[in-house]
């Protein structure tokens, strides 16, 4: 079986992460793990900060983390995706998006702006996969069910109580995709969690893919 990290920052692009690209990936390295899906935080004061003059120098900036992933990644034989987990400004929650690329921000400079409804609208037309992180952390609940695809029913996160039971019958009970991840920001978060698959997931496309064919085992 080949272990995925589905949700994990760095320190270059979530102010909040801890370790950097690099120092995650060696970690995840000898974890034993194949994959790792790079989700730094997407919101718009992050953004502003980058640059507030040039959306596209923004994204280029957020994507950092990733890079260097990557680079990391490449040395040790580690299949580094890129993703993101943005904030919609006027939305509750946060939301992992599998399949989002720069060319696809670059269109959209109003995005953290957009309504629930119009944001869910615009990546389905950009096919990518929308998944709630930790969507009851705190005792809260903030899904509109029909403007996402999935859940991430099991967050490791050791600092939340993210109620992960209730996400998990939440996501039977609508009949959305489940995902599992370490949300993982420094040293006691990290390989906490994630999935598993039976063959290697080398792509954004592998990975949704096993997503929706439901024989990717939750690492709980």
């Amino acid at each position: 079986m080949y272990k995925i990290e589905t949700h994990l920052h760095t320190a270059e692009s979530s102010p909040c992460a801890k370790l950097s690209a690099a120092e995650m990936i060696e970690l995840y390295h000898k974890a034993g793990y194949k994959t790792i899906i790079v989700t730094d935080h997407f919101i718009q004061k992050y953004l502003d900060g980058y640059d507030s003059e040039c959306w596209q120098n923004a994204v280029d900036r957020f994507f950092l983390g990733y890079r260097n992933a990557k680079e990391a990644g490449d040395k040790l034989g580690i299949n580094v995706i890129l993703s993101a987990e943005i904030h919609l400004s006027n939305v509750p929650g946060d939301y992992l998006l599998y399949g989002i690329t720069p060319e696809i921000l670059y269109k959209y400079p109003d995005i953290c702006k957009m309504t629930h409804e119009e944001f869910y609208r615009t990546m389905h037309d950009e096919d990518v996969l929308v998944v709630q992180a930790h969507p009851r952390r705190g005792g809260g609940t903030y899904s509109d069910f029909a403007c996402v695809d999935g859940l991430e029913v099991h967050n490791s996160n050791p600092r939340h109580d993210d109620h992960n039971d209730v996400t998990d019958a939440q996501a039977n009970e609508y009949n959305l995709y489940k995902t599992a991840g370490s949300d993982a920001h420094r040293l006691d978060d990290y390989a906490l969690s994630g999935m598993e698959s039976e063959y290697e997931i080398k792509t954004i496309e592998d990975f949704v893919e096993l997503v929706k064919s439901g024989k990717g085992r939750l690492i709980k």
